[in-house]
């Protein structure tokens, strides 16, 4: 059940068939992080939190490859909580690779973190990059190839996924090893923990669920006009076509 539906669904799908004794489990943390939701005192509340999209966790589950988790405990009114939730992780196949005890709002904070200080951060990033090198003569198409349409990023990733951030460097050439590493004192002295710490004190304080809280209340206006902010550019439609473009042949 997504997050912002929760206040509503809790009480009106859960509460009325729920058993003393019953755990409810969360995908989640943050409606019960952030006081969203109310539940018995009797009924267990635990926490398996995948660290992979929807789609992600049925093809782990079919593949046998298994996830990453976080899991933990709110409340344990039984005494059985703890197997309780590592058995729904087993079943979901989150304990093949491990998983990770943590609270429902250190869950919150880790997630929120992720989309409120590095997304907008590499978005960013992205932006300016592309910037310069446009400025800099380089076909469009060349440079949406490097950023992302290749999957060279992806497979990079995948590679400090499987053997560390610092080993993958040797999968690279020489020139490339010695040009991150010797360039890397540029962005050094760059400020990039203020906004962050930002992000994690209007978490931590509940201001952005109190502000998420009235953007739902109000009709999602506010999120409406953000995408209306963001509108769909040329550019966006020039990337549509390049990536059919470089789309794989069929047959």
């Amino acid at each position: 059940i997504p997050d912002e539906v929760m206040g509503d669904a809790v009480p009106s799908a859960v509460l009325p068939t729920l058993k003393p004794g019953a755990a409810v489990c969360f995908a989640s943390g943050y409606a019960v992080a952030f006081d969203e939701v109310t539940l018995p005192d009797t009924s267990d509340v635990v926490l398996v939190a995948p660290r992979m999209i929807g789609v992600g966790v049925r093809d782990s589950d079919v593949d046998e490859s298994g996830f990453i988790a976080f899991v933990g405990v709110e409340r344990d009114a039984t005494g059985s909580a703890w197997p309780v939730a590592l058995g729904i992780a087993r079943a979901l196949g989150a304990l093949r690779r491990g998983s990770v005890e943590m609270t429902f709002r250190q869950e919150a904070l880790i997630d929120l973190f992720v989309e409120q200080a590095i997304a907008p951060g590499l978005r960013k990033l992205w932006s300016d990059a592309a910037m310069v090198l446009l400025e800099a003569g380089i076909p469009l198409e060349a440079v949406l190839a490097e950023f992302y349409l290749s999957g060279e990023i992806e497979r990079t990733y995948r590679a400090m996924r499987e053997i560390g951030p610092t080993r993958q460097w040797k999968l690279h050439s020489q020139t490339s090893q010695y040009g991150t590493m010797s360039r890397a004192q540029r962005y050094a002295d760059i400020d990039l923990a203020a906004p962050m710490r930002t992000a994690v004190e209007e978490i931590n304080s509940g201001a952005f669920a109190r502000e998420w809280a009235e953007v739902r209340a109000d009709g999602y206006r506010k999120m409406k006009e953000l995408y209306e902010s963001e509108g769909r550019d040329a550019l966006m439609d020039f990337e549509d076509d390049v990536r059919l473009k470089f789309a794989p042949e069929q047959g």
